[in-house]
């Protein structure tokens, strides 16, 4: 038996809003009973005596209780409990209806309540569990996507696919998988993955921009430019990999992702001179290059229109005209061509 100090600091700053089990403080850090994570504490010494006048008895069994209930929940529907006044059985009805500080609280709640099941032991080779340990996860993905908890979201997506690798290795039955819907369920998450990843990077693109364009031209402003462009390449990858019927549906981020990599490059400059300020003029047309060839195909497999289509295609030939400046212009500097 041991207080959860080691549990994200997050956390413990959230569960200010809810009491300790024996003295009833709110005021005060709170920490989880490290054993269940279904209550909280104020310090050692509350502990210790809510342990020895009742929690000792229900501990091992609430953790039992909450783990069977998870295990027994159906596919598609709330991962935790039976019984509507658990925090760990919000629906997702109830939880759209709320204001968004419950919606935070709520998550929290379900946090907590989950966690014996998401946080099992690798050793435990039941598949059962393990896919309840998944769709726990999920729950909460889908609900700090409500929020716009996008860095929240982005963290539990990465702990819903290393549930999934985990889950995979007890290899479940085909019928097992089947009445999960395990296959599409991962699709989805695979899809919301990108989602959040794009809305973070854009939000790391305009931050980066601002901090970049402020610096004076040298290998420091080169290479966080370059850096940049290579988690933006990395996701494009990664859309790839999503197929056909995503790609088309989302024409407009991925040309928008395409005319940033190119104005990032362009605001570079790629005179000869500015090889020693640690631009690499060889890398920097190959990517130009790849850029301006992947809008260019895009636009020409696209079927969607949208507002921003034409507007999008006519920068992409402004920045595709500049590009071929810059080539000559290397080319009258240096006398090599690109």
């Amino acid at each position: 038996m041991c207080l959860g100090s080691a549990d994200a600091e997050q956390d413990n700053k959230m569960s200010l809003a809810r009491k300790c089990a024996w003295c009833l403080a709110t005021d005060v850090k709170l920490f989880h009973c490290a054993k269940c994570s279904l209550v909280t504490y104020c310090g050692r010494e509350c502990q210790l005596k809510h342990w020895k006048g009742e929690h000792k008895a229900s501990c091992s069994k609430t953790q039992t209780e909450v783990t069977w209930r998870v295990a027994a929940a159906k596919p598609g529907h709330t991962p935790s409990v039976v019984g509507d006044s658990t925090p760990g059985n919000i629906s997702m009805t109830l939880f759209l209806k709320m204001t968004k500080e419950q919606q935070t609280q709520a998550v929290v709640d379900f946090a907590q309540h989950t966690r014996p099941i998401r946080k099992y032991k690798d050793e435990m080779r039941d598949a059962s569990l393990r896919w309840a340990a998944v769709q726990a996860t999920s729950r909460l993905v889908l609900m700090c996507l409500n929020i716009d908890d996008w860095g929240g979201a982005n963290d539990r997506l990465h702990a819903f696919f290393q549930l999934v690798d985990r889950l995979e290795k007890v290899e479940p039955s085909q019928a097992q998988r089947d009445e999960w819907g395990l296959d599409s369920h991962v699709e989805s998450m695979t899809k919301n993955r990108c989602m959040v990843q794009e809305i973070l990077l854009e939000a790391e693109i305009f931050a980066t921009r601002k901090r970049v364009y402020a610096l004076k031209p040298g290998k420091n402003k080169s290479q966080q430019t370059y850096a940049l462009l290579e988690r933006i390449m990395l996701s494009q990858k990664q859309y790839e990999a999503l197929g056909p019927d995503f790609l088309a549906s989302n024409v407009h981020s991925r040309i928008e992702m395409i005319n940033t990599c190119i104005s990032f490059l362009v605001d570079l400059g790629c005179t000869h001179k500015d090889v020693n300020h640690g631009v690499q003029l060889g890398k920097t047309f190959e990517i130009l290059d790849k850029q301006l060839a992947l809008g260019f195909t895009i636009f020409e497999s696209a079927v969607e229109n949208y507002p921003e289509r034409d507007e999008q295609f006519s920068c992409l030939q402004r920045l595709a005209r500049v590009v071929k400046r810059m080539k000559k212009d290397v080319a009258r500097r240096t006398g090599e061509k690109y």
